[in-house]
């Protein structure tokens, strides 16, 4: 009982791992990812990565279904979020200290078309 439980929070923190920089990702076959009025959602599975996720665990799952990590981090000039960037994906997230708070969509080959954006953004 207590192998099975310390396997389950070994799981749990390694679930939770943020994705390093520069790394190879595995992609999640079949998963794409699509804007949506509270968050990315994650089609098909029905799933929605929320405003107010913590930042590791959403910049973590988009980097695994777009099979790479964020190409920058920083914010445009003058704004007081964070910011991780998908520039060829066009996706871009935004944070407040460590909760998801906004994205800005377009012009990528994940996100094409027009810009388009929910939550808060810069």
């Amino acid at each position: 009982m207590i192998r099975r439980a310390a396997l389950a929070a070994a799981l749990i923190v390694a679930a939770c791992t943020p994705v390093p920089p520069d790394k190879g990702l595995p992609s999640a076959r079949g998963v794409t990812l699509a804007p949506a009025a509270q968050g990315i959602a994650v089609m098909p599975t029905g799933q929605e990565i929320g405003f107010g996720r913590h930042r590791p665990g959403a910049v973590g799952a988009v980097s695994r279904v777009l099979a790479r990590a964020p190409e920058a981090r920083a914010p445009p000039p003058g704004c007081t979020l964070a910011a991780a960037a998908w520039p060829r994906d066009g996706l871009t997230m935004y944070f407040d200290g460590d909760a998801f708070v906004g994205w800005r969509a377009g012009g990528g080959r994940s996100f094409p078309g027009e810009p388009r954006s929910a939550g808060r953004v810069c």
